[in-house]
């Protein structure tokens, strides 16, 4: 049977990390089969909304976005097609670690300087 962590806490108080609960259920005699970290550790990636999108001045298939976190506006050099002016996306800032340990980090693409990355659902 796969259960979920946050499941059981609705049914049961405890306030043992995942890895405790594992541990402590297998010293009960209960098998569990893996702990799996669903998502990874996303707390980094925020909700921003697109001030705006244009073409790349050096690149075809690249779209420079002006990108507003809400304190700040900043600008990402996007590959995706599918956004547009007022969209609300998810926005993985400089220092982020996505699933994969994938780093983001600020760069320059094609001469225009890159402060994160627009996320997808993938």
């Amino acid at each position: 049977m796969i259960v979920t962590y946050n499941w059981l806490k609705e049914f049961v108080d405890f306030d043992f990390t995942p890895q405790e609960l594992c541990d402590r259920l297998t010293m009960a005699g209960l098998e569990v089969d893996a702990l799996v970290n669903i998502g990874g550790d996303l707390d980094s990636v925020i909700v921003a909304q697109l001030d705006s999108v244009d073409a790349h001045p050096d690149a075809d298939r690249l779209t420079v976005c002006q990108v507003n976190t809400g304190t700040d506006v900043v600008q990402v050099v996007c590959g995706a097609t599918n956004h547009k002016t007022g969209d609300l996306i998810a926005l993985a800032q400089p220092g982020s670690v996505l699933p994969g340990d994938f780093k983001i980090k600020k760069s320059k693409i094609r001469g225009q300087v890159s402060l994160g990355m627009l996320c997808s659902e993938k």
